[in-house]
């Protein structure tokens, strides 16, 4: 997508292999089912304090795709992973990432500046921190 350039995909393909076969940091594609189509992705950073993440297309946001996605990323990390706890971040102007990101049961934690390649630049961020015991009294509720 816009701004990346081919070789920066080719660089994350890469990177997501090696991710793979170390164990470091597991990317997922996300996909819709109907029509099939790959939309976006999410990971999780075992090597990383646990951070996670996602990106979807821009014709894909609002219809709930980051919330399911994520949802099940998070419940891998947990359940299959034996994370203790999980982190991420989003960027100042999009609260609708930080939506998804409370939707799941995250908690604010901290404040800072990261740099972002689209934009070529460093960008303020939200901290949230999702904690396992937060993670199963929610799935409790479900």
């Amino acid at each position: 997508p816009h701004p990346y350039t081919e070789d920066n995909g080719c660089a994350f393909i890469v990177q997501a292999a090696y991710g793979w076969s170390t164990g470091e940091d597991l990317a997922f594609a996300i996909l819709r089912k109907a029509p099939r189509a790959y939309i976006g992705i999410c990971g999780v950073h075992p090597a990383r304090d646990w951070e996670f993440g996602y990106w979807l297309g821009r014709p894909y946001w609002g219809l709930g795709y980051a919330t399911e996605a994520v949802g099940r990323l998070v419940t891998f990390a947990f359940d299959e992973l034996g994370a203790g706890q999980l982190a991420a971040a989003w960027f100042h102007d999009n609260p609708a990432s930080g939506r998804v990101l409370t939707k799941l049961g995250c908690l604010p934690d901290g404040t800072e500046e990261r740099a972002c390649l689209s934009r070529g630049a460093n960008v303020f961020c939200h901290k949230v921190v999702l904690k396992r015991a937060d993670f199963e009294r929610r799935k409790d509720l479900q």
